[in-house]
Formats: structure tokens, sequence, C-alpha cells
């Protein structure tokens, strides 16, 4: 998963703009669907921590930009889950 080809490293892709995983609607208003989808970047973010600390450059430099994007994506999350 990677930021929109059309932006510059760093910049701030809204998360409408970033790619979904298969069942996320990021307009829902169910609290339930904003938990269960905290847990899960939560989960991926716990899974890179480990695996990057085993992996090469190339590829750690990778999965933190795909560890970026979950970070954003678990705070989009955290604040639905706040302010259904």
């Amino acid at each position: 998963m990677a930021a929109s080809s059309n932006s510059s490293p760093g910049e701030r892709v809204p998360p409408s703009e970033q790619p979904t995983l298969p069942g996320e609607d990021l307009a829902s208003t169910e609290p339930r669907d904003a938990e269960h989808w905290a847990a899960v970047y939560e989960e991926f973010l716990r899974f890179l921590q480990e695996a990057r600390s085993d992996a090469g450059r190339e590829t750690d430099l990778r999965m933190a930009r795909t560890a970026q994007l979950y970070e954003r994506r678990l705070r989009y999350w955290r604040r639905r889950q706040r302010s259904p």
C-alpha cells in the first residue's frame, strides 16, 4: 500500500484518496467499524515493527512508508471512534 503516485514524499494525502482494504468503508458511521479498523491497523503496525528489525535497508524504507500510511489510517479510525 502506498500513497497516491501524484503525491510527493511527506505530502499528506486525505484518507479518502488513500487505498483502502477490502471491506473498509471510510464513510461508515458505525462505532463498531471504527473499533474494528483501529484494531486492524494497530496489528499491522505491530507486525511491521517486528518485521523491520529483520529487513534489509531497501525493504525497511518501503516498510517505513507503509507504516506511515497505516499510522495515518489508525489516527483516522481513532478519531472516528471518539466522534461517530
